[in-house]
């Protein structure tokens, strides 16, 4: 569609490294002819927040064009984190670096996974298991009251913060709630879930 209406097409992919269960998934600019996909990264998720470095794959007329305007809208980039980064990957660490991140997050992602096939009724809540990254979406089940606000309602009975999936959607979407595994270890995310599936219960109970 975006060919045939010679619409650009930026691919954000901030995560494509944390692909830790099943196949990775090609990205749109390894299928796109060339110069229809502008690719964007980061090291931001991968490392630390800190790190505001990401790069840019595309044709070479649009990395000249993003090249001039960024010359106008900043003067002076981090270079030393940028030299560092350079000499970081150079040596292998940014692969051996993500090597860990899989192991500890694929530990993490079938904790989480096992335990909500564990407490969560499916009556509850759905969810389908991700390829990699760190978060979780679930579909929960309509509230007994229409007007109750589910999410800040399992945030006050469990408490356990969750974020409200209607925030994630163009329009208001309600009904999807999103977990994030990134921050806790194997048995805070074991307790948070099994916190979660208690609170369901106790809600559809009313």
């Amino acid at each position: 569609m975006c060919a045939r209406h010679a619409l650009p097409v930026i691919e954000d992919g901030f995560e494509e490294e944390m692909t830790t269960l099943g196949r990775p998934v090609l990205p749109l600019m390894a299928l796109a002819p060339p110069g229809r996909v502008t690719y964007v990264g980061t090291f931001s998720k991968v490392l630390f927040p800190g790190v505001r470095v990401g790069w840019i794959a595309s044709d070479r007329e649009t990395i000249e064009g993003l090249t001039a305007l960024r010359h106008f809208s900043e003067i002076a980039p981090a270079l030393p984190l940028q030299a560092g980064l350079a000499t970081f990957c150079a040596r292998g660490c940014f692969d051996r670096h993500v090597a860990l991140l899989h192991r500890a997050y694929r530990r993490r992602m079938q904790r989480a996974l096992r335990t909500l096939r564990e407490q969560v009724a499916p009556a509850h809540a759905a969810w389908t298991a991700p390829v990699g990254g760190f978060l979780l979406w679930l579909r929960l089940a309509p509230p007994p009251d229409p007007a109750m606000d589910l999410v800040s309602r399992i945030a006050a009975v469990s408490g356990v913060r969750i974020r409200d999936g209607a925030d994630f959607f163009p329009c208001p979407t309600p009904g999807f709630a999103r977990l994030s595994i990134s921050g806790r270890d194997e048995p805070e995310i074991a307790e948070g879930i099994s916190r979660l599936g208690r609170a369901l219960a106790e809600i559809h109970a009313t």
